[in-house]
C-alpha cells in the first residue's frame, strides 16, 4: 500500500518573523506564508503537502480576539494532518520547553 501524503496547513499571522524594513522608516509585516515557506532549506523535498493561508499580516499587538477566533475556524475547516501559525517569534521563543537562564 502507497504512504498516504502528509498534508500540513501554514497560517501566516504577521508579527515579527514578517517583519520588512518600511519606505517609511520601521518595520512592517510584508512577507507572506508563501515567502516563509520558501525559506525553509529542503522542505519542498519532504513530500509533505503544504497549503498556506495569509490570514493576517498584521503586528502581533494588533491581533484581537476577534482574529483568534476566526484563526480557530479556519484551522478547524482546514483539511490537513497537521497545522502551523506563524506569528512573532519574540514572543513564542518566550514560551519554549527549553530552560534559559531566567527560566530554568
Amino acid at each position: 500500500m502507497p504512504d498516504e501524503v502528509r498534508r500540513v496547513a501554514v497560517f501566516a499571522l504577521g508579527g515579527t518573523i514578517a517583519m520588512t524594513p518600511a519606505s517609511t522608516g520601521g518595520v512592517i509585516p510584508a512577507l507572506s506564508a508563501e515567502d516563509l515557506i520558501a525559506a525553509v532549506p529542503g522542505l519542498a523535498e519532504t513530500g509533505i503537502e503544504i497549503s498556506v493561508d495569509d490570514f493576517r499580516r498584521l503586528p502581533g499587538a494588533s491581533l484581537g480576539f476577534d482574529d483568534i477566533t476566526a484563526l480557530a475556524e479556519a484551522i478547524s475547516a482546514a483539511l490537513a494532518d497537521g497545522v502551523v501559525i506563524t506569528q512573532a517569534v519574540t514572543v513564542a521563543a518566550g514560551y519554549t520547553d527549553h530552560p534559559t537562564a531566567e527560566h530554568p
